[in-house]
C-alpha cells in the first residue's frame, strides 16, 4: 500500500517535471533563434547602414557600363609652323596570351574531347583522358601554325618577326608572374605561420593561380595602318577566324622631318673642301633635332604615380590618366611638355536601367611651338656630319707643335655642338649635338649607345655636357674687371711670358711663351691694353684679372651668367654648369681665381651658356634667358656692365677676326703655307673669340667597366709596362661669334668640337659655315647669299 503511494508520487513528480523541462528547452530554442536574428539584423544593419553606400554602388554599377575613346597627342611645331611631331591614325594588333603560348591548342583539344566523350567521360581514368586529349592537340597546333602564318601575311611582315614578338611577350609575362607569385607565396607563408612555432612551408605551387596578364591580350605589332588593320580584322572574324586576335586604335607618333635632305654648295668652305665638293651636293641628315624633340616610350610605374598625384580639379575619373599600353614622352620636349601635349580620352557612360547615356568628348592635346627653325638646324647638323669634312681631322688643323700622333688621327670623326641665339629675343634658333640618332636606331641599340663614352650620342652636348670655357671667356672677364673697378680703361698689363718669371717653366704661362719662347711684350714692345689682350688672347693679362677679381668675385660673375643655375628649357638632360671650389681643398684660392681668369680651373659650362654670355655682351649687359619653347614670357636682368668696357671687349673681338694677330682670322695650309680667311660670308660683320679648353682623357673599358690595358714602354726608364688604352685625349676647340649685317650683332653662335684642338682652325670654319647658313635661310641678308 505504502509502496503504491510512493510510485504514484514519483509519477506525479515526473509529470510535473516534464512541462518544466520542455519549457526550459523551448526557452533555449527561442533564445537561440533570437540570437541568430540579432546577428542577422546586425549584419543587415552593417550592410545597409555602414556599408550600404558601397554595396549600393556595386549594384548600381551593374546597371552602368562605360567605354573610353582615344585622344590625340598635340603636335610639336617649329617657329615657322613646320610639323616636327604629330600623331598619325594607326592601330595595334594584340593576341591573347594563351594563343601566344600555344595553351589555346590544349584548351581546344580538351573541349573537343569532352564533347565527343561526354557519355563515357566519367568511366575513363586520368590516363585515358590524357591520352585522348594528347591525340587531339596536334590538330589545333597545326591550326595555330597556319593562323600565325596568315597573320604574318595580313601584316605584311616576316613570320620570324612575329616569333620574336611572341618570345618577348612570353618572357615579359613570365618574369612578371614569377615576381607576383613569389610575393603571394611570401605573404601567404607569413600569414599562415604568424602564431606557429613550427613553420609550415608554402610553395609556389600553392599560389599558382594565373595572373591577369596570363589571360589578357598583348600587343604583337604596333602602329599598323588602317588598311592593314582592316585585313587583320577580317582574319579575326568569320567561320575560319583566327582566335584571340584584337585590333585596337593607337595613335602612332611620327616625326616627318626626322630625316632631311640638305643641299650644300661648298661656298666659303676651306679651299681643299670647296674644290672636292665641285658644286652643290645633297647631304642626307638623319636624326634631325632628336635631342630637342625626344621620343616616346611605354608608360611605367612612375608615370602612373606622377599622374595620380596631380590635382586635376575635376569631378570623376581623370580622363588623362595612364593605362596599360599607353605611350609617354621620353626626353626632349616630348617629356618636358608631356602634360600639355597629352590630351584626355572620351568617355561614354551608359545607364541600362534608364537607357540614358553620358558622353564626354575626347580632348586633343595642345600643340607646342618651338623657337627652333628646323631648316636652319638641319643645315647646321649637315655641316657637322663627318662626311662633309669640317668635322673630321684635316691637315689645316695642325699646329706648329703637331706630332706624329696628330697625323695618325687624320680623317678621324669629330663630335661637338652648336647653338644659335637671336640676340634681340633670346630665342634659340638652332641647337645641334653630334652625333645624333634616329628613334629606330635607339630602339635597336640603346644599350650600346648608352655605353658609348667617346661619342655619347644620347647626350645633348649643347646643354647637357660640361666643358671648361677656355679663352672664349676672356672678353667677359675684361668687362667684369672694369665694371668692378679692378682694371682701368687706360691701364695696361705687361705680358712677361709667365706669371712668375723666376719659374717660367710652371703652368702659369702664356700660350705664346709655351709655343714660341717669346712674349707679347716682345711683339708689341709695351704693356697690353684690353682690346689687344683679347685679340692676341694673352694669358698673363687675364691671369692678372682673375687674381684681381678674386675667387669669390669670379664665382659671383660666373653665376650671374647662369653658371650653376641652368635654364629649365623643358627639354630635359640639362647641365646647369659649375663654378666653385668643390672638393679641391688643397689648391690655394688665389691659384683657382687665376685659372678662372682664362676659363680653366673649377668652372665649366655648356655651349648654350657661351652663346647666352655673348648675346648678353651684345645687348650691353642685359641678359635674356634663352628659350626653346615659343610663347613663353622672357626672363631678363640688367647686369649693369660698364658700357666703355663692353665697347673695348667688342673691339677686341673684332681684332680676333680681322686683326693682324687675330687668332680667328687665318687658316694656314701646312704644305704650302698659303693663308685664307676663316670668315668669308659677304656682307656679314663678325665679332668672335677662339678658345682651347683642357679635356679629360677617355680610356677604353671592357663590358664590365674595367680599364683595358696594352703593353707600353715607360718613356723615362725604358721599362716595359702596361698602360691604359687611350681613346681620346687633347683639348676641346671653341669658337663663339656675334654676327650681323647692318653694323650691329643680331645672332650669337657658339661652336665646340670635342678633342679638336685649336679653336680657330677647327671650330672656326664650322662657325663660318653657320653664318653662311643664316644667310641661306634668310636671317642675314649678306651679299650674294640665298634666302
Amino acid at each position: 500500500m505504502e509502496g503504491g503511494r510512493s510510485e504514484a508520487r514519483a509519477v506525479a513528480s515526473f509529470r510535473a517535471l516534464v512541462p518544466s523541462m520542455f519549457h526550459r528547452r523551448l526557452i533555449l530554442l527561442m533564445g537561440s533563434a533570437v540570437g541568430v536574428c540579432v546577428v542577422l539584423m546586425a549584419q543587415a544593419g552593417n550592410l545597409t547602414v555602414r556599408q550600404g553606400d558601397k554595396h549600393l554602388a556595386r549594384a548600381a554599377s551593374r546597371l552602368v557600363t562605360e567605354r573610353w575613346t582615344e585622344t590625340v597627342r598635340g603636335r610639336i611645331l617649329d617657329r615657322k609652323g613646320r610639323v616636327l611631331a604629330q600623331d598619325e591614325a594607326s592601330f595595334d594588333v594584340l593576341v591573347d596570351y594563351r594563343v601566344i603560348t600555344g595553351e589555346w591548342a590544349v584548351m581546344r583539344a580538351r573541349e573537343a574531347v569532352l564533347r565527343e566523350q561526354r557519355d563515357r567521360w566519367d568511366m575513363l581514368d586520368e590516363v585515358g583522358r590524357r591520352a585522348l586529349i594528347e591525340r587531339a592537340i596536334p590538330e589545333y597546333q597545326d591550326r595555330l601554325e597556319r593562323d600565325w602564318g596568315r597573320l604574318a601575311g595580313a601584316l605584311g611582315i616576316e613570320r620570324g618577326a612575329l616569333e620574336d614578338a611572341r618570345v618577348e611577350v612570353v618572357g615579359r609575362v613570365h618574369h612578371m608572374a614569377a615576381y607576383v607569385r613569389e610575393q603571394q607565396r611570401t605573404a601567404r607563408e607569413q600569414e599562415l605561420n604568424r602564431d606557429r612555432r613550427v613553420a609550415i612551408p608554402v610553395t609556389l605551387r600553392d599560389v599558382a593561380r594565373p595572373i591577369a596578364e596570363e589571360r589578357a591580350a598583348h600587343v604583337i605589332v604596333r602602329g599598323v595602318e588602317s588598311e592593314v588593320a582592316a585585313d587583320v580584322r577580317r582574319l579575326a572574324s568569320g567561320e575560319d577566324a583566327m582566335a584571340g586576335v584584337v585590333v585596337r586604335p593607337s595613335g602612332r607618333r611620327v616625326y616627318p622631318l626626322e630625316t632631311m635632305e640638305v643641299v650644300l654648295d661648298g661656298r666659303g668652305m676651306p679651299s681643299r673642301l670647296e674644290s672636292k665638293m665641285e658644286g652643290a651636293v645633297s647631304v642626307r641628315v638623319a636624326g634631325v633635332g632628336t635631342h630637342v624633340l625626344g621620343r616616346m616610350r611605354g608608360a611605367q610605374k612612375e608615370d602612373f604615380e606622377r599622374r595620380a598625384g596631380m590635382d586635376m580639379q575635376e569631378e570623376g575619373p581623370d580622363r588623362g590618366r595612364y593605362i596599360e599600353g599607353d605611350r609617354v614622352g621620353a626626353g626632349g620636349i616630348e617629356e618636358g611638355a608631356e602634360d600639355v601635349l597629352r590630351g584626355v580620352r572620351g568617355r561614354v557612360v551608359e545607364h541600362h536601367d534608364s537607357g540614358a547615356a553620358e558622353v564626354f568628348v575626347a580632348g586633343a592635346g595642345r600643340d607646342v611651338r618651338l623657337t627652333l627653325d628646323i631648316a636652319l638646324h638641319a643645315r647646321i647638323q649637315a655641316l657637322m656630319t663627318p662626311d662633309v669634312g669640317l668635322a673630321k681631322v684635316q691637315p689645316w688643323h695642325a699646329t706648329a707643335q703637331a706630332d706624329q700622333k696628330f697625323y695618325d688621327n687624320m680623317g678621324r670623326s669629330l663630335n661637338g655642338a652648336a647653338v644659335v641665339i637671336e640676340i634681340e629675343s633670346g630665342e634659340v634658333l638652332a641647337m645641334v649635338s653630334t652625333p645624333s640618332f634616329t628613334r629606330e636606331t635607339y630602339e635597336e641599340h640603346s644599350v650600346e649607345m648608352a655605353r658609348n663614352e667617346v661619342d655619347a650620342p644620347l647626350v645633348n652636348k649643347a646643354v647637357g655636357k660640361p666643358y671648361p670655357p677656355g679663352s672664349v671667356v676672356k672678353p667677359l672677364v675684361l668687362t667684369w674687371a672694369v665694371t668692378d673697378n679692378k682694371l682701368g680703361l687706360d691701364e695696361g698689363i705687361e705680358c712677361t711670358g709667365a706669371l712668375y718669371p723666376v719659374r717660367a717653366s710652371d703652368s702659369l704661362r702664356c700660350w705664346i711663351y709655351k709655343q714660341f719662347g717669346r712674349t707679347h711684350a716682345d711683339d708689341y714692345g709695351d704693356a697690353l691694353f684690353g682690346a689687344t689682350a683679347i685679340e692676341v688672347s694673352c694669358n698673363i693679362f687675364f691671369y692678372t684679372l682673375g687674381r684681381r677679381l678674386g675667387f669669390d668675385g669670379m664665382v659671383e660673375w660666373y653665376k650671374k651668367m647662369g653658371v650653376g643655375e641652368g635654364y629649365s628649357l623643358g627639354i630635359g638632360g640639362e647641365y646647369g654648369g659649375y663654378a666653385g671650389r668643390g672638393e679641391d681643398t688643397q689648391t690655394p684660392i688665389v691659384t683657382l681665381a687665376t685659372f678662372m681668369g682664362i676659363g680653366q680651373g673649377p668652372v665649366n659650362w655648356t655651349p648654350l651658356h657661351a652663346a647666352d654670355a655673348y648675346a648678353t655682351l651684345a645687348r650691353g649687359g642685359v641678359r635674356i634667358w634663352p628659350r626653346v619653347v615659343g610663347g613663353v614670357m622672357p626672363r631678363h636682368s640688367d647686369l649693369h656692365w660698364d658700357s666703355s668696357a663692353i665697347e673695348m671687349a667688342k673691339r677686341g673681338l673684332k681684332g680676333v677676326i680681322n686683326g693682324a694677330a687675330g687668332g680667328g682670322r687665318w687658316l694656314i695650309d701646312p704644305e704650302t703655307g698659303a693663308r685664307e680667311e676663316i670668315f668669308n660670308a659677304p656682307g656679314v660683320e663678325v665679332w668672335g673669340k677662339t678658345g682651347t679648353a683642357a679635356a679629360p682623357t677617355i680610356y677604353a673599358r671592357d663590358a664590365e667597366g674595367e680599364w683595358v690595358y696594352e703593353e707600353g714602354r715607360n718613356p723615362v726608364t725604358g721599362e716595359v709596362e702596361n698602360e691604359r688604352i687611350v681613346l681620346r685625349e687633347g683639348d676641346h676647340s671653341w669658337f663663339v661669334v656675334l654676327a650681323g649685317d647692318e653694323g650691329y650683332p643680331k645672332y650669337a653662335v657658339s661652336v665646340i668640337v670635342e678633342y679638336g684642338g685649336s679653336g680657330g682652325r677647327v671650330s672656326g670654319p664650322i662657325a663660318n659655315q653657320i653664318l653662311h647658313a643664316l644667310v641661306e635661310e634668310g636671317y642675314l641678308v649678306g651679299q650674294g647669299g640665298g634666302g
